[in-house]
């Protein structure tokens, strides 16, 4: 097996394993991202009442 031929085959292998993890990753990046939702937004609210001196605000816009 020629050189070229070595590295051809390895890049191959390496994309073969590689990729699907990349791919699962995405998936677990947005699970992630969709259970913390609420507890970022609520400390977004609380940060907003305190920094703005309003602590009646909801963070919705009338």
């Amino acid at each position: 097996m020629t050189t070229f031929k070595k590295s051809t085959a390895i890049r191959t292998s390496l994309v073969a394993l590689v990729l699907p993890m990349l791919i699962s990753a995405c998936a677990t990046e947005a699970q992630f991202l969709t259970q913390t939702q609420p507890s970022a937004l609520n400390t977004a609210l609380t940060r907003g009442r305190f920094e703005l001196n309003c602590p009646n605000a909801t963070g919705h816009c009338h």
